[in-house]
């Protein structure tokens, strides 16, 4: 991971509702592969054959002095050029001989580190924020309102407790053979029956 959390990138998938999905860090479970040079070899200047300044013996002249000679070889030295870069890479994961899974990032936002700390709840203010999924802003996650099936689901949970303690001692009532208390108890189960009515029928 970079040697400051604050210099990773980060990208996120947003719910329709615009809280994190699934967010990528780089370095934890993000990898990036810079553009890389893309290098080719052209030939530089002409490699010449070089015959150093010496003396010869010249039948009419005597010894005369012969400069220095550069002769062409046809030959150039290579020189690398750089002519362009790769694209980045982002990959789920490199392995170690240096090939990789790529990630895609279609669906993903790059946040800066100031919005992944709204985002994740340690937001100077100690608030949680969602992104505004029209505007593309970043606002106060309002309260959750659970749904229908949650609140049934609750309403289910705390009266079951209570029918099985009046349906209990209804029972005990019959083998106890004490009809007052079996038709108190029968009343107040009725009594409670409609109470669990009144309540689902409200949230349904």
């Amino acid at each position: 991971m970079p040697k400051n959390a604050k210099d990773a990138r980060i990208f996120i998938k947003f719910a329709e509702d615009g809280t994190r999905a699934d967010t990528r860090i780089e370095d934890a479970n993000l990898y990036i592969i810079p553009p890389q040079p893309i290098i080719e070899l052209r030939n530089g200047e002409e490699i010449l054959r070089v015959i150093p300044a010496h003396y010869e013996d010249d039948p009419e002249q005597g010894t005369i002095l012969v400069p220095e000679q550069r002769i062409p070889t046809g030959q150039y030295e290579q020189v690398e050029v750089t002519t362009g870069y790769t694209e980045e890479i982002l990959a789920d994961s490199i392995a170690e001989d240096g090939t990789y899974i790529p990630f895609n990032p279609a669906d993903y936002i790059e946040v800066t580190y100031a919005e992944y700390l709204l985002l994740s709840g340690n937001s100077p203010d100690g608030k949680m924020y969602i992104r505004d999924m029209t505007t593309g802003e970043y606002i106060e996650q309002p309260p959750y309102v659970p749904t229908a099936a949650e609140k049934l689901a609750v309403l289910d949970a705390e009266y079951e407790a209570q029918f099985d303690e009046i349906n209990n001692q209804i029972i005990l009532a019959v083998a106890e053979n004490n009809e007052a208390l079996k038709a108190e108890l029968m009343e107040e189960k009725a009594a409670l029956v409609e109470e669990y009515t009144t309540k689902r029928g409200a949230i349904e």
